[in-house]
């Protein structure tokens, strides 16, 4: 982790990096989330097609306790606080459950 907050704080020549620098970085991180959300989105709608083929329902409580576990313990691996990471996580997993609802019939 320590390796990333340098990594994250510093220009690439090793010095620290201006406001406008680090203004930029964090732009592009967050574009960088932002895909990802976006291709999160477009596999939970490939996953509400599997769902519904199978008949399956959107919930499964017991694998969003694996996701949400799963997350804890990364963000703890790299000094992020995990409460916060599971809140950020059960926002995108009910983002991808309504997702899945608008593409299909099932619950």
């Amino acid at each position: 982790m320590e390796e990333t907050r340098r990594k994250g704080s510093e220009t690439r020549n090793g010095q620290q990096g201006s406001l406008d620098e680090l203004r930029e970085e964090i732009e592009e991180i967050d574009n960088g989330i932002v895909e990802s959300i976006a291709r999160r989105t477009y596999v939970a709608e490939s996953i509400a097609r599997v769902k519904e083929e199978r008949g399956m329902g959107i919930h499964d409580p017991d694998r969003e306790e694996e996701v949400l576990e799963r997350v804890e313990e990364r963000a703890e691996s790299l000094e992020v606080d995990p409460e916060t990471v599971r809140e950020v996580f059960e926002l995108l997993m009910g983002m991808s459950k309504d997702e899945q609802r608008r593409h299909t019939d099932t619950d």
